[in-house]
């Protein structure tokens, strides 16, 4: 690290990260800071066992076991990114002493906001919330924990102060345009044909009031 910057301990706690969009912001962001200098450290729910009968029928259909890391968002970090040793709420030994804890999920603000002062200056980085299983009504109450909010929208931002009365900080997701980038194509003498993404996971909606 260069410069006079000092070196910054930053613990993340994460649920349990997939191949979802939010999941590679969180691993990017943790990555970057670790370029930088910074000791950074991501701490992850440890993954539910499968059931036996889910196991048997795995097995029967010769799929593999299920993955010890199933986010490869999180390689670059290495043995920093790190399993808890139980799920639930993390003890404070679970955790090192940092200058920055920083909440990614809705059930991990809790978990960040009871922890000691000594576990780092403590933030909470929300980058959506509704989706299908999310008991609406608790997640608004972990905008009122007092962890320091930090959203990706302006729509965010007025849901949490209209919600909670909570300020929050604006932080845009950034694009890579290396990783949107394609080879150059051809015309075809078809006629071009568009794409949508499409899901069929239901999703909760809050109407704002208007002004």
């Amino acid at each position: 690290m260069t410069g006079s910057r000092r070196r910054l301990k930053i613990t993340f706690l994460t649920n349990r990260p997939g191949l979802s969009g939010g999941a590679r912001v969180i691993g990017d962001y943790a990555a970057y800071l670790h370029r930088q200098g910074h000791d950074v450290r991501v701490y992850s729910q440890p993954e539910k066992p499968r059931r036996f009968l889910r196991r048997l029928k795995a097995k029967f259909k010769g799929e593999p076991p299920a993955a010890p890391r199933p986010s490869p968002f999180f390689d670059p970090l290495g043995d920093q990114f790190i399993r808890l040793p139980r799920t639930g709420r993390p003890r404070a030994a679970d955790l090192p002493d940092a200058d920055v804890l920083v909440a990614t999920f809705w059930n991990t603000a809790e978990h960040v906001a009871a922890l000691p002062e000594r576990k780092g200056a403590k933030a909470y980085f929300m980058q959506d919330y509704g989706a299908a299983g999310q008991p609406l009504e608790e997640v608004q109450k972990t905008w009122a924990l007092g962890l320091k909010m930090i959203t990706i929208s302006r729509y965010l931002q007025s849901e949490v102060e209209r919600i909670s009365g909570a300020k929050s900080i604006l932080v845009p997701n950034g694009v890579e345009p290396s990783f949107l980038a394609s080879n150059r194509r051809e015309f075809r003498d078809a006629p071009p044909a568009v794409g949508f993404l499409y899901s069929t996971n239901a999703r909760a909606c809050v109407k704002t009031r208007k002004s």
